[in-house]
């Protein structure tokens, strides 16, 4: 029996509006499956305008005892920030994913998972 799921798309036109950087492999995949990808990004991922407030958090993320991270994207933007302001995150702080994504995120850059819920995950 020959594959058609591959090709379950074909003549269909699919908006697709992540952010521009994330939506290349959704596009692809639509594309895989003889549709059509318009890209139309609806939001834009960027770090705050101003540092202040976040410098002041991350200065005192070693009194924190948890710091839970929402998505993937928070996960590469504050550990960023925090590589840069105080070289890494605090060895005694628990860190908490809200789903798989953003766990993976997070153990990918070599910090493990204390807390995450293993159903009805939603930021």
């Amino acid at each position: 029996m020959p594959d058609t799921s591959a090709r379950d798309l074909q003549g269909t036109r699919v908006l697709v509006t992540r952010p521009r950087a994330q939506a290349r492999q959704l596009a692809q995949r639509i594309e895989d499956a003889g549709g059509s990808a318009v890209l139309l990004p609806s939001i834009e991922i960027a770090g705050p305008a101003d540092e202040t407030t976040l410098n002041e958090v991350i200065d005192r993320l070693p009194s924190f005892d948890i710091a839970i991270f929402i998505s993937p994207n928070a996960v590469h933007q504050a550990l960023h920030a925090i590589d840069e302001r105080i070289g890494g995150l605090p060895k005694n702080l628990r860190i908490g994913a809200v789903g798989a994504g953003t766990a993976r995120a997070l153990t990918e850059q070599g910090n493990p998972v204390d807390i995450a819920p293993q159903t009805h995950f939603r930021s």
